[in-house]
């Protein structure tokens, strides 16, 4: 569950247009 929201606990993938949380270390697909 992706926010399309930046915050401090999520960063913007150039691969994956989604925000993924730096805890997740699998790639949001």
């Amino acid at each position: 569950m992706n926010s399309p929201i930046p915050s401090q606990l999520d960063h913007w993938d150039d691969s994956t247009p989604v925000w993924t949380p730096f805890r997740s270390t699998a790639p949001a697909r």
